[in-house]
């Protein structure tokens, strides 16, 4: 194996050998079972994973609140309470893994890029990250 290889096989490694433990955590320091991509999305009235919906707490606190706020407020991105009332699972996920993607294919997301003026940051989440913060954005309660 040659370096280059090496260096870029070696968070694999450590993941695969971290997957099979439980409150495994990830790269940065968050404990999400590696398991959680391959259950399907959840739907909207599912039942919340309550520890998954607090490590996305965590990793919005650290990565989103910066442009997003769940509820009224100025922001640099859209209000993401009622999110998912508002979007489909799978959007969400696509939108916080492939932003620049999505906004290459998807026209709800030049649409938000009109109107807000900035695209959607690359935060380089990972998809357990990814799903994590979707069960968080799921916990929160609708506004009425």
């Amino acid at each position: 194996m040659t370096k280059r290889n090496w260096i870029l096989g070696a968070p694999l490694l450590a993941w695969a050998l971290c997957a099979p433990l439980a409150g495994c955590r990830d790269q940065s320091g968050y404990a999400i079972d590696p398991a959680v991509v391959e259950k399907p999305l959840p739907t909207r009235d599912a039942p919340v994973d309550v520890a998954l919906a607090g490590a996305g707490g965590e990793i919005f606190q650290k990565r989103c609140v910066a442009c997003h706020k769940l509820g009224p407020g100025v922001a640099v991105g859209p209000d993401l309470s009622a999110v998912y009332a508002r979007r489909e699972p799978a959007w969400i996920q696509a939108m916080m893994l492939n932003p620049d993607s999505m906004l290459r294919v998807d026209s709800v997301a030049r649409a938000l890029l009109y109107q807000y003026q900035v695209p959607m940051l690359d935060t380089e989440l990972s998809e357990p990250q990814a799903r994590a913060v979707l069960e968080f954005l799921r916990a929160q309660p609708t506004p009425r």
